[in-house]
């Protein structure tokens, strides 16, 4: 994923970026054989040469002037397509931290890139499944102020004393404050996750972590929000969240992740296996469960680790499915029991599906499906 840094109004930008194990229980899918019925797959055509998009031209978004002149520090994940002439189309913004205002600069920013198109067997073509991050930050001492110091000592006191609605109202109220610079928002998404865990709300958790080491990720060496074992640990968590959800391409991300940090040989081979038998299971004949709900903002994601997919078990309104690849996408309403099948010529793929807030369903990924007859 690129890395983008806002440009400032006011200042100049810089970058700057507890120990617990627990055992990985492999993931059970109860219903391998719900989808039995396949539908006969439309023909595609097959791709034969490819060339990815050259970028043109960058815009670095501005820094919003309130968020700069009261301290605010955060980031914004998205994701786009780039067209046939060169030009950004249809981003999504899959998550973001801070200021609700940096979503609107990063968007408008991005819509302004330009690129040399991606090309086809010779005809400009789309570019599909392309991310980025762009960070806010302020050149401004890092670290945390006293007053976030003392609501964090507080929830974490009360998380200690097992006071969990005590420092759910605690939290909430620390959320509110909106001031917070990015080496903040590290310590509040992480203290986030801390009580999700306690929660048993595994979702909340697994976003939490992301957003923790969003944050954390652009510190300087030096000023880093948490040391390596703590982010080792944040790995290992997010291994055994994706997996037991079935988002295994993250999961195995996750181990690949966690082998940056120095010391840590003993953690990465005892996932090193469990990712094994994920891998394992990826090339097996059973199908892949993934259980999915939409997010606050209209969508969710999954990145498919098979050719094939179908939904089942759709609780609410689901409204529509858009699958992104490196060098294609299609875009569908969403039908139980169809299968959807993706020529692998088509590269990684995206599963983005819309729909209403909360609504949950059950993604599956077949096995055994030839995509390119």
């Amino acid at each position: 994923m690129k890395t983008v840094i806002a440009s400032m109004i006011l200042g100049s930008a810089i970058s700057s970026y507890a120990q617990a194990s627990q055992e990985y229980v492999p993931p059970c899918i109860e219903k391998e054989n719900q989808v039995l019925e396949q539908t006969a797959p439309e023909q595609v055509t097959q791709i034969t040469a490819f060339t990815p998009a050259e970028t043109v031209k960058r815009v670095n978004p501005e820094y919003p002037r309130a968020a700069a002149k009261s301290g605010k520090e955060g980031w914004v994940k998205m994701s786009y397509v780039i067209d046939e002439t060169g030009r950004v189309k249809d981003p999504i913004v899959d998550d973001f931290g801070g200021d609700r205002r940096f979503v609107r600069k990063a968007v408008s920013a991005l819509e302004r890139w330009t690129f040399n198109p991606a090309m086809k067997d010779g005809k400009p073509t789309q570019q599909c499944e392309q991310q980025i991050q762009f960070d806010f930050v302020l050149d401004q001492k890092p670290g945390a102020r006293r007053e976030f110091i003392k609501r964090y000592k507080n929830i974490d006191t009360l998380l200690n004393n097992g006071e969990l609605e005590a420092a759910t109202l605690a939290l909430n109220e620390l959320h509110e404050k909106t001031e917070a610079n990015r080496y903040e928002n590290a310590w509040l998404y992480s203290l986030d996750a801390r009580l999700a865990n306690e929660l048993d709300q595994p979702r909340r958790e697994r976003q939490s972590l992301y957003r923790t080491i969003a944050s954390s990720r652009t510190h300087k060496e030096g000023s880093a929000s948490f040391n390596d074992e703590y982010m080792a640990y944040m790995y290992q968590r997010l291994f055994i969240l994706n997996a037991n959800f079935g988002y295994y391409s993250e999961a195995l991300q996750a181990v690949d992740e966690l082998k940056a940090f120095p010391g840590q040989e003993e953690r990465v081979a005892q996932l090193s296996n469990y990712a094994e038998k994920l891998t394992s299971h990826i090339d097996s004949k059973d199908n892949i469960q993934v259980s999915m709900q939409i997010g606050e903002n209209g969508h969710a994601f999954h990145t498919l680790v098979r050719n094939s997919f179908a939904f089942v078990d759709i609780n609410d309104d689901i409204d529509t499915v858009e699958v992104r690849c490196n060098t294609h996408r299609e875009k569908f309403t969403v039908a139980e029991q169809h299968i959807w099948s993706i020529p692998a010529s088509w590269g990684q793929c995206r599963v983005l599906v819309k729909g209403r807030e909360n609504a949950s369903f059950n993604l599956v990924e077949i096995a055994n499906v030839d995509a390119n007859t």
